[in-house]
């Protein structure tokens, strides 16, 4: 039996439109989780730099740098996004006036939450599509491009990060963008190719400075033409090379402006948070390879599962090692342009004190593609019938595309459940007075007063800062509660995984005794007021609010 031809009856493109309606699916369900509360730390911070952006008009040289050590080129876009929303706002009548646009702001915050997230799940269903191009152009395989898009598409740490307002996804699809221009310059070597990959490798790095790997599938193009018998020095030292280096060094300046505005700030910053990685943080830490044998922190909440064996699957993580080995054993350019951009970013992730699967989500659509070619070998090798071949792979990529869509659906199922935080702000609100003096943990319901000091009904927060690494907290902190310094204690879960996994138990003996004194002594000598639990302690936390009052 022949199988026929997928061009001549146009069954690519209706897979292919169907992987992409999928994709869509996955990453636009439960993404208004958490109405209207913000449970994503990084969410609340880059969509503050975003208003705060509109509100000085782009003029003001300190909001460049509240994003921390993120560079500014999403928080940018970002910002015009919800300029745009406004103007939408304005013209249907919900405010009177750009005056009052910051009071929109004020009242309607987590609209423009919902614009980023939007916007997010927009370009990771284009990701998709950009890998299903690489693919496609790089290997001339429909099969393979239809493969590695199918499995991008059910990706779970893909599909969960796609639900954030935050760089992660976005820079992924720059990064991919970059390299699909790449590829044409490995095949077409042209200055108007040269450019695009260029521009959008500085844009990537625009987005997150640690994509800087993502000019290494340009260089490789470009030696590869030079790297000819005899060796042409000319080729490699020509127009089209001065065109990308002037390119990528003009983009990257104008996509992340502080170098400009304060070079001397931005460097202390990026010395300061290198630094930071190689040491880590409470909770940090890892094994050699740890992202793939999982001995790394699990993770919590809006980052939990946090390895590649619990977020891909077994089989899947054993087709991308066998992949990789392919590729390496018969390094055709193909294979080595692809190589060339995972293993270093990799290793230089998993040199780093502080892990987490969304640091390494720029390389898990080239990682899929390894998957897919095993795939596509391990079908061959079954059967020599092409039917049978065909089957083969069909069944094996329906099994992994059923269970991508099993984990995210499960994972987007529980965060868009009520968090305790939720129930929590509603307890608060009800039976705690404004204006209560409340000490926090590090991951506090969202009340009034926890972003913003003198809110209107608010109340005067503490953070105790309790996942630093100072060892002796727990006397001072008790002293401070006998002394009746605060009315009321809120105790969070993440807080407690924080201190109790392997690598802080190992690093910081010390402070984990310290702290679990202080919890200690909380749950023996201060009356509980109320206790929320949740269904799943790993995706959301349980909140325990202990009273002084009256005591």
């Amino acid at each position: 039996m022949k199988l026929p031809s997928v061009q001549k009856i146009g069954l690519e493109h209706i897979i292919l439109a169907a992987i992409l309606l999928l994709a869509g699916i996955l990453r636009f369900y439960a993404i208004s989780f958490g109405t209207p509360f913000k449970y994503h730390p990084d969410e609340v911070k880059l969509v503050v730099q975003a208003g705060h952006f509109l509100n000085t008009r782009f003029v003001d040289p300190n909001v460049y740098f509240m994003g921390g050590i993120y560079p500014v080129l999403f928080t940018l876009v970002l910002a015009v996004l919800m300029g745009i929303y406004l103007f939408f706002a304005l013209l249907t009548g919900r405010i009177a006036g750009f005056s009052q646009a910051a009071q929109y702001y004020q009242d309607h915050s987590f609209e423009f939450f919902l614009v980023g997230r939007y916007f997010v799940a927009i370009l990771g269903v284009l990701s998709v599509f950009v890998l299903y191009l690489i693919v496609k152009r790089l290997f001339n395989s429909n099969r393979l491009a239809l493969v590695s898009s199918a499995l991008l598409a059910v990706n779970f740490v893909h599909v969960r990060n796609s639900h954030f307002c935050t760089v992660d996804v976005p820079a992924t699809f720059l990064a991919l963008l970059a390299i699909y221009f790449a590829v044409k310059v490995l095949q077409q070597p042209s200055t108007c190719n040269y450019f695009l990959s260029a521009l959008l490798t500085a844009a990537a790095i625009g987005a997150k400075y640690s994509l800087f790997p993502t000019a290494l599938p340009l260089m490789y193009a470009h030696i590869y033409h030079a790297w000819g018998k005899p060796f042409d020095s000319k080729k490699l030292f020509n127009l089209k090379a001065v065109t990308a280096i002037v390119t990528a060094i003009a983009g990257f300046f104008i996509f992340c402006p502080m170098f400009i505005i304060d070079f001397q700030r931005t460097m202390a910053r990026l010395f300061r948070y290198q630094a930071f990685e190689k040491i880590g943080k409470i909770g940090s830490g890892g094994s050699f390879l740890s992202y793939w044998t999982g001995d790394q922190s699990p993770g919590f909440g809006m980052f939990y599962p946090n390895s590649i064996p619990t977020t891909f699957g077994v089989f899947l993580t054993i087709l991308i090692l066998v992949g990789i080995g392919i590729q390496l054993y018969r390094h055709k350019k193909q294979d080595v342009f692809i190589l060339i951009f995972i293993l270093p970013m990799y290793f230089y992730f998993d040199h780093l004190a502080y892990k987490a699967m969304r640091h390494i989500l720029p390389i898990i659509p080239i990682l899929l593609v390894s998957g897919a070619v095993a795939l596509v070998w391990l079908s061959e090798k079954m059967f020599k019938n092409p039917v049978l071949k065909f089957s083969a792979l069909a069944g094996l990529l329906l099994g992994l595309v059923i269970s991508g869509i099993v984990s995210s659906m499960n994972y987007l199922d529980e965060i868009q459940k009520t968090d305790p935080r939720t129930d929590a702000v509603a307890w608060i609100q009800q039976n705690i007075p404004t204006g209560s003096r409340v000490a926090v943990e590090a991951f506090p319901p969202d009340i009034p007063g926890l972003y913003e000091e003198n809110v209107e009904n608010g109340y005067e927060i503490t953070r105790l800062e309790l996942q630093s690494k100072q060892e002796s907290l727990a006397d001072s902190l008790i002293n401070r509660f006998k002394k009746k310094e605060f009315d009321y204690y809120i105790a969070d879960g993440f807080t407690r995984q924080w201190l109790s996994w392997k690598y802080t138990r190992k690093k910081y003996a010390k402070v984990v005794k310290d702290r679990y004194q202080l919890f200690q002594w909380l749950d023996t000598d201060v009356t509980i007021a109320a206790e929320f639990r949740p269904d799943n302690e790993q995706i959301q936390p349980f909140i325990i609010i202990y009273t002084f009052v009256n005591e």
